[in-house]
């Protein structure tokens, strides 16, 4: 008797030399494959089944206009008002929704609502047309097509999934085009090292005179995509840009992760193809195991963390290096590893960095060690390229390192993060927030990032790699490797480890809350591990007894029944975290924008934004040279002009959001309002050192004395822009002082 990939619900074995039609796959099926099923649609000839297309389209897009008006902020504010009787004057919620209806009311903003919600209502519609086995078995295996249209409709739409329209909340409120709201969903000011941090460092790029500039040779080299990106931004423009910088990573990201819990799966080095047939348990496998990582809490509420993007992608490409005969395709996966290994690199962030460093060396050497025979038989050219990628990757790590040198002794010289050391302690309890991690995207404001954690079922799945190493006395290198790390990351999240060896593995630069969340990673490895021989076989060999086959079914239904669960659940925590918007409009359609634009046409161009921490992030975003932008590092050069003594050096040498304010006391002072947030006491003979020409504000100023002047030259919508005058006074002061704190901002690239 021969087993079978998939189980079909029949008696009979596949024949020997023969494909069986039961070796199809039956992705959430009901027990039949997916090619034998009759669906509704089979049932009819060609032209019959061309008109229910239309008609699914048609229902789709009739569906999505109605639906677009009542998904609406402003619609569902009103009908509350009316619902709870708060507002009498206002028509029935019925009369609302009719008007809302009319063609009249029918506005851009309801225009791309409904080809979002067209496309989710036409994926729904399509499941009772074509049956459930047939719609996942064709999503699974044209997932990349899939993607790249649908990457592709987000790109030419100029959506992404940010929170910029949080700018909306402290800027002429209200102010500005129909897009200052999320498209779908809700904007999350949590995401503030996004919208505050990350998003105007991107759009400072494009928004600066000259536009987005082309990619220096070295990020040609370590990153092809940015080439790509260039191309967008000069064909389709700077909202098509910011989409593709931001949903390309994580669409990547994906995709090479399920490629990549195929390979834990169905990979064979024997294979000439590197990997064997996939069948329905290890799609479901792979399916719930991606969304436990990609729709975790961990992973929306942390800013999509690149990690697995850049480890995956690269255990695939080396994976595959060894199935390739032409040798242009394995120089060609070999450079893409080395890319991702670089980019990986290029992170900078050891809280996270380290700890996943150890876990990648595993999988990397796991490669190597199922390819060892592989690896015996090189021949003098695939030694050579594999040597070359190595001194590649080498010589490029070695120069961005040496490029920003500066960068890193500034940063480890840091209060804050660079003088951060953690000995490690008890945070294993974390990882359980995946279960109160199913209600984060539906409770109110809070640390979501924070306690956001992987959906790992921890400890479910380090019990069954525990209990099959109990059953089969043994551990493949994958799994040893895994449990090794496991266990050094498990001691330095409990007990802690001394430090001088905390300082050795580099775990120091690590600290427990950040180090238990690839704890939770790996129990998702752990998890598709454990499940690995049952998905490979599905079901074992079809039983002679009817009772056999009843139990095997059993299981089988068992088996499904967990993985939709999953899914679901996965579905539930992640879904609806995000927003989607469109472009940038919360910062460009604001008539603060316009008028900074006419203070760039001035070459000494310099704002600094008063008493706020939100009005230099919007400033920078708008490809103005903001003074106290987020010091990404310190401002050193003004800062050690402000404080001559280094008084206050323990305060401002960190990262940190920069406010400043005027002072009428004698000397400039800093102030810690947070970890990662200073405050800047200016006095008005200081004003000049930090070579602004502009104040932005939200508070009416007035200044008149031997130092400088303001005079108000814009004011609306709760904000104001002042000119500063300069007396000679401060023009010598300026001078002796021989720094105008702006070298920073040149060092970092925001300043030609």
């Amino acid at each position: 008797m021969h087993k079978i990939v998939g189980y079909d619900g029949g008696v009979s074995a596949a024949r020997p030399g023969k494909k069986s039609a039961s070796n199809k796959v039956d992705l959430f099926g009901n027990g039949h494959t997916s090619y034998r099923r009759l669906v509704l649609i089979q049932q009819f000839d060609k032209s019959t089944r061309i008109k229910i297309w239309i008609g699914v389209i048609a229902l789709s897009i009739i569906i999505a206009y109605v639906m677009s008006a009542v998904i609406d902020r402003d619609f569902l504010a009103a009908a509350y008002h009316v619902i709870t009787g708060r507002d009498s004057g206002v028509e029935s919620v019925g009369g609302m929704f009719l008007s809302r209806l009319s063609p009249a009311n029918f506005t851009r903003i309801r225009f791309i609502r409904m080809e979002v919600m067209a496309i989710a209502f036409f994926v729904f519609l399509m499941h009772p047309i074509y049956g459930i086995p047939t719609l996942y078995e064709f999503v699974y295996d044209k997932r990349w097509l899939l993607a790249m249209l649908l990457l592709l409709f987000f790109i030419l739409n100029g959506l992404n999934g940010d929170s910029i329209t949080c700018y909306d909340y402290y800027i002429q409120n209200g102010q500005g085009s129909q897009f200052i709201y999320p498209i779908i969903g809700k904007e999350r000011e949590i995401r503030s090292d996004e919208w505050l941090v990350a998003t105007p460092q991107i759009l400072y790029g494009v928004m600066k005179k000259g536009g987005l500039s082309f990619p220096s040779l070295f990020e040609l080299f370590s990153n092809p995509l940015t080439l790509i990106y260039w191309i967008i931004y000069k064909i389709f423009g700077a909202r098509s840009y910011y989409s593709a910088f931001w949903y390309t990573p994580i669409f990547l990201g994906g995709l090479l992760t399920a490629e990549f819990l195929q390979i834990l799966l169905a990979g064979d080095p024997s294979d000439e193809r590197g990997i064997g047939e996939v069948t329905a348990a290890q799609k479901l496998l792979v399916s719930a195991s991606g969304f436990m990582i990609f729709l975790s809490s961990f992973y929306q509420w942390w800013a999509f963390p690149a990690y697995f993007f850049y480890i995956h992608g690269a255990v695939v490409f080396l994976w595959y290096f060894f199935h390739q005969n032409k040798l242009w395709k394995k120089a060609l996966l070999l450079y893409v590893t080395g890319v991702l290994v670089i980019s990986y690199l290029k992170l900078l962030y050891p809280a996270w960095q380290v700890s996943f460093g150890y876990v990648a060396v595993v999988l990397v050497l796991w490669v190597l060690y199922e390819h060892r025979t592989q690896i015996k038989y090189f021949e003098k050219k695939e030694w050579g390229l594999f040597i070359a990628a190595i001194a590649v990757v080498a010589a490029a790590a070695g120069y961005f390192v040496s490029k920003n040198w500066d960068y890193f002794v500034t940063m480890f010289n840091t209060v804050y993060p660079g003088d951060r050391a953690d000995a490690g302690g008890m945070s294993i309890p974390k990882l359980f927030n995946y279960i109160p991690g199913l209600i984060f995207a539906f409770r109110g404001e809070f640390q979501a990032s924070e306690a956001g954690t992987i959906i790992s079922l921890f400890p479910l799945p380090t019990i069954l790699i525990l209990y099959k190493w109990h059953r089969q006395k043994h551990l493949t290198f994958l799994e040893t490797g895994l449990l090794i790390v496991t266990a050094i990351l498990s001691i330095y999240c409990t007990t802690g480890l001394p430090m001088p060896i905390a300082f050795i593995t580099l775990l120091s630069r690590s600290t427990a809350w950040r180090a238990v969340d690839v704890i939770g990673y790996i129990n998702v490895l752990f998890f598709v591990l454990a499940l690995k021989d049952y998905a490979g076989e599905s079901i074992p060999e079809v039983a002679s007894s009817r009772h056999r086959q009843k139990q095997l079914s059993g299981k089988w239904k068992i088996y499904k029944t967990a993985m939709v669960l999953i899914i679901t659940a996965d579905i539930i925590t992640g879904m609806f975290v995000r927003p989607i918007e469109y472009g940038f409009e919360a910062i460009s359609s604001k008539p603060l924008f316009d008028e900074i634009q006419k203070l760039k046409e001035d070459p000494e161009c310099r704002i600094l934004a008063y008493d706020s921490i939100i009005l230099p992030s919007y400033t920078t975003a708008c490809g103005a040279d903001t003074v106290n932008f987020v010091n990404i590092r310190p401002n050193l050069p003004l800062y050690k002009k402000l404080d001559k003594q280094g008084k206050y050096e323990d305060i401002y040498n960190r990262y940190a959001h920069v406010k400043m304010v005027f002072t009428k006391k004698k000397h400039t002072r800093f102030e810690l309002d947070q970890k990662d947030a200073i405050t800047v006491r200016l006095t008005a003979k200081d004003i000049a050192l930090t070579g602004a020409t502009y104040v932005v504000s939200s508070k009416k100023l007035s200044m008149d004395n031997r130092w400088l002047s303001l005079d108000e030259i814009y004011h609306e919508g709760g904000i104001y822009i002042y000119g500063i005058k300069y007396t000679e006074r401060s023009y010598k002061r300026y001078i002796e002082n021989n720094s105008n704190g702006l070298m920073f901002l040149r060092e970092q690239g925001y300043i030609e």
